[in-house]
């Protein structure tokens, strides 16, 4: 990557910590020599965890380069998790008790029991993932009392100089998903207790987002997690950027970007490609037909800095796209079609000067969708009792009616249904099988939800329904109904290895695909698919979501 583009990176980052915390602020590590103690989450933990490339070992590694007699002392006290409140219980615990959390070797009692010049609190995550906390005003009331506790306690406790709340980091990989607009109004009371207990704002969850919005220019599978909660390489260094940016070591932070992140900017951009990514922008339930914005980026390499790119979008027959072509390393596509294959693949193609370039735009066929729905019919919080969570939804699926029209579920619920493309932001990335619920609901817990599907085949034949779920924590009860026939019905998380394979059959002409997941708590996803039986293919398949 051109040294200019890893400046104009460097000066993004700085309007992001501007923004997030207000004039720079001076530097609190004592040249990297101070007692830091991280109370925290998984996240928290795998900050040692992950070996050399957590995010503690990255801000030691700064510290060193930028203090070379620097011996920096930082203590990682993270649980898998816990929130805001149960922080408070862990600590409560630990003032007579010995405490191990999620770093071997490291014992809370003995660490609290120590003064600290720096205390970071980085929680939150769990509190939406969970969720122990809700949208509404008086559940984030609650949380913020329970946080200003906890520093109370703590500052008592430990005696830090220097306090610093870190910003939540996004949960799915796009920003506008319910879980991440409740992240965004935690982050809100995070600055709110900051100012108010005159404490600082680490702008963790902005370096995150930033790197996140780069690497999609790069690349359109460019991610900050491995599993949309927890961070990978790129996340570990965003938050080391943001825990060093909020506690005034600006050099250090630096040279994070300059030794560790346009590494990763030149390893992505190595190979010259276009970037893109698809944006619905119409939900019609009524319509087959439904319109996409398309959105590329064009890494510019040096031979080609100063020529503009033609790129054209090409598309299926029968789609129709506006304009025809742009002129510019960046730019936009709107198209319209029915996307009624399992994947419909468009493509960008380009050239400046000598160069060309392509890149395949799939745009995976939708489901129609409804959540909340709560059902609180779990024996001991574990086992979902199916007959009590019965509803007319699933008596007009078994009866071969219309099970999508107005009607009660039970204590006056009413599903709104919805169109859902899976993406790569959310669990099961962009898999047509997968339906991750993060992407329409906050998710309260005993929340349950449907997807449908309908499938046009050209004649009978026998198919594998293949059942799955990609969680890493929760418990889902999943049924699954082809034309009315209940096929499977069981708790998809407690299968081995999570995966499911049963033997069904498509009819000729349309087939009715439906599925039920309800969830506990935590994670709600799962993945619903057909496999085709060896000498077949179904690639011939057409599929809607509307009635046919």
């Amino acid at each position: 990557m051109p040294l200019s583009q890893i400046w104009r990176i460097n000066l993004i980052f700085a309007l992001v910590v501007a923004s997030a915390t207000g004039a720079p602020p001076e530097p609190a590590l004592q040249n990297g020599n101070a007692r830091v103690v991280l109370v925290g989450d998984s996240i928290t933990g795998l900050s040692r965890n992950a070996g050399g490339q957590g995010w503690a070992y990255q801000m030691e590694n700064a510290l060193k380069a930028v203090y070379p007699d620097a011996k920096p002392n930082i203590i990682a006290l993270g649980g898998s998790g816990q929130g805001v409140g149960s922080w408070s219980g862990v600590e409560k615990n630990s003032r007579t008790n010995s405490v191990k959390l999620d770093v071997p070797g490291i014992n809370v009692k003995e660490t609290l029991d120590q003064p600290a010049d720096v205390l970071v609190i980085m929680l939150g995550i769990n509190d939406v993932l969970a969720p122990y906390v809700g949208e509404d005003q008086r559940s984030l009331d609650g949380w913020q009392t329970q946080y200003e506790q906890l520093i109370a306690t703590l500052r008592r406790r430990i005696a830090p100089h220097v306090i610093g709340l870190a910003k939540i980091t996004p949960m799915t990989e796009e920003m506008s998903s319910p879980k991440n607009r409740l992240i965004a109004a935690l982050n809100e009371r995070v600055e709110t207790i900051a100012k108010k207990l005159d404490l600082r704002v680490l702008p963790v969850g902005d370096c995150v987002r930033e790197i996140l919005a780069q690497g999609r220019t790069l690349r359109p599978d460019f991610h900050i997690s491995y599993d949309f909660v927890h961070p990978n390489e790129a996340g570990q260094i965003g938050i080391a950027i943001g825990m060093l940016e909020g506690l005034g070591e600006h050099k250090a932070a630096d040279w994070l970007r300059e030794e560790h992140l346009s590494k990763i900017w030149q390893r992505d951009g190595q190979k010259p490609s276009i970037s893109w990514a698809v944006l619905p922008m119409t939900n019609s339930v009524s319509s087959e037909s439904q319109t996409f914005r398309v959105r590329y980026w064009w890494p510019p390499v040096s031979q080609a800095a100063d020529h503009k790119p033609r790129v054209e979008l090409v598309i299926p027959k029968g789609w129709q796209v506006s304009p025809s072509a742009v002129e510019e390393f960046n730019g936009e596509f709107t198209v319209t079609g029915t996307p009624d294959q399992i994947k419909n693949i468009l493509f960008l193609q380009g050239q400046v000067g000598a160069e060309q370039r392509r890149a395949d735009v799939p745009i995976p066929t939708p489901w129609l969708v409804a959540a909340k729905l709560v059902q609180p019919v779990w024996e001991k919080n574990t086992v979902f009792q199916p007959d009590r969570g019965r509803t007319p939804i699933d008596q007009a699926i078994e009866a071969g009616a219309n099970f999508i029209g107005d009607m009660d579920v039970g204590h006056g619920q009413k599903l709104t249904w919805q169109r859902y493309y899976p993406s790569v932001n959310y669990t099961g990335f962009a898999a047509p099988s997968s339906v991750d619920f993060a992407a329409i609901t906050h998710g309260v817990p005993f929340e349950g939800g449907y997807g449908a599907r309908w499938i046009y085949s050209e004649r009978d034949r026998p198919v594998q329904l293949q059942l799955g779920t990609a969680v890493f924590a929760g418990n889902i009860h999943l049924a699954v109904w082809i034309n009315g026939a209940a096929l499977y019905r069981g708790h998809i998380t407690s299968e081995p290895l999570r995966r499911k394979s049963v033997e069904a059959h498509l009819q000729k002409g349309w087939n009715t695909l439906v599925f039920k997941a309800n969830h506990c708590t935590w994670q709600w996803q799962v993945l619903v698919d057909l496999a085709p039986n060896e000498g077949d293919s179904l690639a011939n398949l057409r599929y809607a979501t509307t009635p046919p």
